[in-house]
């Protein structure tokens, strides 16, 4: 099963990419917008996942409830 596009697969490196330029500059860290939101019909939670690392680990903001924050 394919969950991640790969134009939202692109943009989730492009924002690791971002963050990781930023650190090697000594810049902060940007504050990317989430890109994908991942969530478990049975729970009362969802991932709003920004970047995806070189070793495919999803990071991310994990909510409590199923609305995100604005």
């Amino acid at each position: 099963m394919i969950l991640v596009t790969p134009e939202l697969r692109e943009q989730l490196c492009a924002n690791d990419l971002a963050r990781r330029e930023a650190l090697r500059r000594g810049d902060p860290a940007p504050d990317p917008v989430p890109v994908v939101r991942f969530f478990n019909p049975v729970a009362a939670a969802a991932r709003l996942t920004t970047e995806l690392d070189e070793g495919g680990i999803l990071f991310g903001l994990v909510t409590r409830n199923c609305n995100p924050p604005h």
